[in-house]
This record gives structure tokens, C-alpha cells and sequence, in this order.
């Protein structure tokens, strides 16, 4: 009798724990839209009276009403009153306004040092928030951090990690 019972608690939770460790996010796109516009082998600038505030570079661009789709892609984001910029990089990406869906050799570079390579990311350009759920490697100042479920706060250099692993170089004075 308390064998069995064993069993049945161990099942339970066997299952429970399948349920929980799925938290991957994946953006579909329902609806069979056509794009308004499509490019092949495109360079594309935003231009203000000022400066080019954005750069994006793509093999194809599929620009929807409320999305733009491109592939094999490069985004290069100018700052307001800074030299400094941020360049996003994938093999896929969909852009909602300001939010950034990449897929595939993910690579951000961001001003302040951070360079950072994985399969999948969620980033704002504005905010410089990026997040994901699967496995990354980040460099920055000469220090390596590898982990999972990556939050990243580019602006506040605030980064939280599961299965944190960091390389830090110290220097000698």
C-alpha cells in the first residue's frame, strides 16, 4: 500500500515538473497577411533633420501594418545625444514599434560594452530590456557570463541569470 503510494507521488510530481519548465516564449503571427512591402538585399535608414537615428540591413524585409519581418538581419541604433551605438543582429527577426523578436546566431552589442550571443532574445531598442529562456554567453569588460533565463537591463547594467557562470579578469595595480 505505501508503495503505491510512492509511485503515485512520484509520477505527480514528475508531471508537474514537465508543466513548469516550459516557459518559452514564441511570438505567432495568426492571420495570413500579405506585406504591404517586400525587399530583397535592403538598407533601409530613419533620418531626422539631425542625424540617422537607425540603420537596418536585411537579405529580405516583409513590411506588414503593424510589423516589419526580415531575415538575415542587422539593426544599428543611434543615441540621442551620444556617439554610442547599439547593433542588434539575427538570422530572423519580426520588429512590433519599439520591440525586437530575434531567431537564429542572435548577436547584441550594446554601448556600454555588452556584447552578447545566443539563439533566441526578446529586446526593446528604447529600453534596452532583453530577456530570454534558453542558453547565452556574454562578454563584457574582458569578463565572461554564461547562464539562462537572461534579464538584461542594458541602461542600468542590471543583469539576473539562472545557472550563472561568470569569468571575471582581475587586474594587478
Amino acid at each position: 500500500m505505501g508503495i503505491n503510494k510512492f509511485f503515485y507521488a512520484l509520477f505527480t510530481i514528475a508531471i508537474v515538473s514537465l508543466v513548469l519548465e516550459k516557459e518559452e516564449v514564441i511570438v505567432e503571427i495568426t492571420n495570413d497577411e500579405k506585406p504591404k512591402v517586400s525587399f530583397y538585399d535592403s538598407v533601409m535608414y530613419d533620418i531626422t533633420t539631425k542625424n540617422v537615428n537607425q540603420m537596418i540591413q536585411s537579405t529580405q524585409a516583409y513590411i506588414y501594418n503593424s510589423r516589419e519581418e526580415l531575415v538575415d538581419a542587422l539593426i544599428v541604433n543611434r543615441k540621442e545625444a551620444k556617439d554610442n551605438v547599439d547593433i542588434v543582429q539575427a538570422d530572423y527577426m519580426i520588429k512590433i514599434k519599439n520591440d525586437v523578436y530575434l531567431d537564429g546566431n542572435v548577436h547584441l552589442q550594446l554601448d556600454n560594452s555588452i556584447d552578447l550571443k545566443t539563439e533566441q532574445l526578446e529586446y526593446n531598442i528604447k529600453t534596452q530590456i532583453a530577456k530570454n529562456n534558453i542558453a547565452f554567453e556574454m562578454i563584457q569588460d574582458e569578463s565572461n557570463f554564461m547562464g539562462d533565463h537572461l534579464y538584461l537591463d542594458g541602461q542600468n547594467k542590471h543583469i539576473i541569470a539562472k545557472n550563472a557562470k561568470i569569468k571575471i579578469k582581475v587586474l594587478n595595480d
